[in-house]
């Protein structure tokens, strides 16, 4: 034995530059050597840390006898940062002391390090938030002294971590401006992968969550894409890499399964790795947009699992956790529950005033007094809010605010005023590609972007939040032909089917059946045809088992031609269109000339207008379709005939003959008509 304890240094050294770590300080602590485990430790942090293997030497830290630790700088320091990417409460504990130390040791790099640590942990844990003003005003103490002194690395490396906390703590601050432009001028400045990892990271919260910038989200995006593909990446920078895009398809993209995919996989190499301190800010992203879509399953989901992983350890996850569940309860209609919680969150910030979240609460408590049409209150916060998000040059803020008070607006029939809100809200939007507003329910979301579509209000912008948040048009909507349908199919005068504005190909034998069971469900109407009818009438020479299955593969092709899963619904032996996301213009004739006497000019315009010739579906030989193309002629008379009426009362004599002429052109001589004309 004392052989072996002359030689378990270089063991342990030999060990150790294989890889074997473990098996290296499990022979320093046979023989109780505790200055070699620390030589260990101190060796080896970067590369477990960036390798994942943070287990390994959170376990070596462990074996470490009670204060070893807390008297050496350089220990604490690692041991923070190891205790950090484990989520542990008590490395803010160590970074600080490790600060203390160093500069009871006039150690400035190790004081720039210690103080990066220490700002970048209360930033990633929201813990200790409270403290992040003494921290700044450490850091602006000795900025101008003993950190001028520093090699230019250390220098930037410190400038990053003010940027970045300030961008969270306190994106109102005069500085942060110019230090953005400080920090970005070194985006191209050579530099250790893991600093520059840590560089792009800041600014894409800052472009992502601060200030809504797409094009700078873009460009710091895709070079995080190029590092994390060229070389080997850690685990820790492909989990902030799957964040981003998170965050980006969020923010920006407005894909909610791209987002998921992205959460998911951070929180999969989060497991795997051990690396649990990012693992709610994932889930962050992943409710923000399931609670934004109105996904409730999928955000019950994920704030279930949000509560396990963060265990609500400190005034800020309990914080979130009010928001998530106010935001929930408002889905739901409970709304005084709502407020509630907004409420609650709001007086747990107090203690840690981080401004952006501050005013995230303050949206839902303006969308929430709107909803119980307390105005004056609203419109007090929204006030609060519009300060903020320019001050801290916020696009997101600032189309949550613009949208808040259209809505707002709106309900209060104050329609000019509306108008302009949502002009200024879609100039941004279209600027930077934000398709998100976290308060605004998507119960709310059809009757608003309703109101911008029918008022001609950036046709394009508008009708991008119809397609990504699957809106339905509002009940009792007038402009029904206006609104952004996924699909579309004309029946009078042609037989043309639109799928987002393409026109689609209706010929060919691999078309025929499905477009012939298009036909029977649009001569059906919107309460579809039962399946044994169908399968009777198309395929009366089959066998029944026979026959639902031809029904059913051809179902599919309809489905794939019409380009949505749900665009044919089958239900309850049914089968019919979706007339939540397919127009169909002689569904629109017939429900309209249903109501003719109820209808003003402009209105019976509209469906004049849709009469372009005889109803024509692909034939069924059914005979149905003749009896819908008689019944549709004899509605489009009622209403050309209203409609002449209506203009010869308003003394529009010129439009009157044009109707009549036209109704003359379509159905030839007709002695009513003559007479109306004369």
């Amino acid at each position: 034995r004392k052989r072996s304890a002359i030689f378990y240094p270089s063991w342990a050294t030999v060990l150790s530059q294989y890889g074997e770590f473990t098996a290296a300080v499990d022979i320093c602590i046979e023989y109780a050597a505790w200055d070699e485990i620390s030589s260990l430790i101190l060796n080896s942090s970067l590369q477990l840390i960036q390798s994942g293997q943070i287990s390994k030497l959170h376990a070596a830290f462990s074996h470490l006898p009670i204060g070893f630790v807390d008297s050496n700088p350089d220990l604490l320091f690692w041991c923070g940062v190891c205790e950090t990417s484990l989520g542990r409460p008590e490395a803010r504990e160590h970074l600080s002391l490790a600060y203390s130390l160093y500069r009871d040791q006039d150690n400035v790099i190790g004081m720039a390090i210690a103080w990066r640590a220490v700002v970048d942990t209360i930033w990633l844990s929201w813990e200790g938030l409270d403290e992040l003003a003494s921290w700044i005003a450490e850091y602006d103490a000795r900025a101008a002294q003993e950190y001028q002194t520093l090699p230019e690395p250390f220098q930037i490396g410190l400038m990053m971590s003010r940027f970045g906390v300030l961008s969270f703590w306190s994106p109102e601050h005069p500085q942060l401006r110019q230090l953005e432009k400080s920090v970005a001028k070194h985006a191209r400045t050579p530099m250790p992968v893991q600093e520059r990892t840590l560089l792009f990271v800041k600014m894409l919260y800052h472009f992502t969550y601060g200030t809504g910038n797409r094009s700078e989200t873009d460009f710091y995006l895709n070079v995080m894409r190029t590092l994390v593909q060229q070389s080997p990446a850690s685990p820790l920078d492909r989990i902030l890499l799957e964040n981003y895009e998170a965050a980006y398809q969020y923010c920006f993209a407005g894909s909610p399964d791209a987002c998921y995919a992205h959460v998911d996989k951070a929180l999969e190499i989060g497991d795997e790795s051990g690396i649990s301190v990012w693992q709610s800010v994932s889930l962050t992203h992943a409710l923000y947009m399931a609670l934004g879509q109105g996904d409730l399953p999928r955000a019950q989901e994920y704030l279930s699992h949000f509560k396990q992983t963060i265990g609500l350890k400190n005034s800020m996850h309990v914080a979130f956790d009010e928001l998530f569940s106010g935001w929930f309860a408002m889905l739901e209609g409970r709304h005084s529950s709502a407020l509630g919680h907004v409420n609650s969150g709001l007086i747990l910030l107090e203690r840690n005033p981080v401004p952006t979240i501050r005013n995230l609460f303050l949206g839902g408590r303006a969308a929430l007094l709107i909803q119980q049409r307390n105005w004056q209150d609203a419109w007090a916060v929204l006030a609060k809010i519009r300060r903020f998000a320019r001050a801290a040059r916020s696009n997101t803020f600032e189309i949550m605010v613009r949208l808040l008070q259209a809505n707002c607006c709106l309900k209060r029939g104050r329609l000019w005023a509306a108008k302009a809100f949502l002009q200024r809200a879609s100039d941004i939007g279209v600027a930077q590609n934000i398709f998100v507003c976290p308060w605004l329910a998507p119960d709310q979301l059809p009757g608003l972007i309703g109101f911008a579509l029918e008022s001609n209000i950036n046709r394009g912008y508008f009708s991008r939040w119809v397609s990504l948040y699957s809106l339905a048009v509002p009940a009792g909507y007038a402009a029904r032909n206006r609104w952004p349908w996924h699909i579309r199919v004309r029946t009078l005068g042609c037989f043309e089917i639109t799928v987002d504005d393409q026109l689609q190909e209706t010929h060919g034998r691999a078309h025929k059946r499905p477009l012939e069971i298009l036909g029977v469900l649009i001569t059906a109407g919107s309460k579809g045809v039962s399946q044994i009818g169908l399968t009777g009438e198309l395929w009366p020479d089959k066998s029944e088992q026979k026959g639902r299955s031809n029904l059913n593969t051809n179902l599919a092709r309809l489905r794939s031609l019409l380009g949505q899963s749900d665009s044919v619904i089958s239900r309850e032996a049914r089968v019919y269109l979706n007339p939540a996301i397919c127009w169909v213009d002689s569904w629109e004739l017939q429900s309209g000339a249903e109501v003719v006497g109820q209808l003003d000019v402009d209105q019976l315009t509209v469906l004049e207008s849709l009469y372009q010739g005889a109803y024509s579906v692909p034939d069924t030989d059914t005979g149905a379709e003749v009896m819908r193309r008689s019944a549709l002629a004899n509605r489009y008379l009622r209403v050309a005939t209203s409609l002449g009426l209506a203009l010869r009362a308003g003394a529009d004599y010129g439009r009157a003959i044009d109707i009549y002429r036209e109704v003359l052109e379509k159905f030839g001589p007709d002695e009513s008509i003559y007479c109306d004309l004369m």
